[in-house]
């Protein structure tokens, strides 16, 4: 069975592999069951009934005008200094996010370079790697294309590669089905729709299961017909043998 996600309309299997129910979207990461693209009007309406509810205070009269209360030399002071404090505050959040931008951003710049420094040293000619689509993964591996010259000195066109995150090990996309197997596995499991659509794998690895299916079916056809004329040439023998 498939569900259709509500906010951005992608369908997906409503189980996972392993039998239990989905409940993200795996193409936009929302919660099924929280989602509401009413969410905010539905708030405003809260918010505006709760204000026309709120119960007025009997001594609101009683209180001095907010204008001769803010006129107090000490009231004054102290506003100037909460203002004050809470400028050097946000300031130096600021500040700070800004330096953690930075660090993340050189980060990223620093993690990308070796893993693609890493790909392309296994290349025949590390020098003429050309990479595109490159993709950091959140649990440290890589997804990308790339493309080199291989040792006649010409370029072979751009292949699929993933970096394995636990152990760094790269696979590339290969051209013969079987052998293909592990960079299918690997990019299902570490870059997901990165390549290529989930759904689409899905349907394409039933495809491939139930040819397999029927080419095991024939094969076996073929066999209950390959004993069933061994038994007719053993038969035709004995009759020659006994001269019957």
């Amino acid at each position: 069975m498939t569900i259709t996600c509500p906010k951005c309309q992608h369908v997906a299997d409503d189980t996972d592999e392993y039998g239990s129910p989905v409940t993200s979207c795996p193409q936009c990461g929302i919660i099924y069951a929280r989602y509401n693209p009413n969410a905010r009007e539905d708030a405003k309406s809260r918010l505006k009934e709760a204000k026309k509810n709120k119960p007025k205070s009997d001594d609101a009269e009683a209180k001095p005008p907010l204008k001769e209360q803010l006129s107090k030399p000490v009231i004054k002071r102290l506003i100037i200094a909460t203002v004050t404090i809470c400028f050097i505050y946000v300031l130096s959040w600021v500040g700070y996010g800004f330096y953690q931008e930075k660090k993340q951003k050189e980060e990223i710049a620093r993690k990308t370079a070796e893993i693609k420094e890493h790909v392309a040293h296994i290349l025949k000619d590390p020098a003429s790697a050309q990479f595109e689509k490159f993709l950091l993964t959140e649990i440290g591996g890589a997804c990308g294309y790339v493309n080199a010259k291989n040792s006649m000195g010409g370029y072979v066109g751009f292949k699929g590669f993933v970096v394995e995150p636990d152990n760094g090990n790269v696979v590339f996309e290969r051209d013969d089905e079987d052998e293909n197997i592990p960079f299918m596995i690997d990019a299902d499991s570490f870059c997901r729709n990165f390549f290529f659509d989930h759904n689409q794998y899905q349907s394409a690895q039933e495809e491939k299961l139930k040819k397999a299916k029927e080419r095991a079916t024939r094969l076996e056809e073929m066999e209950k017909e390959r004993q069933k004329a061994g038994e007719e040439i053993d038969r035709a023998i004995e009759r020659i043998r006994t001269g019957g």
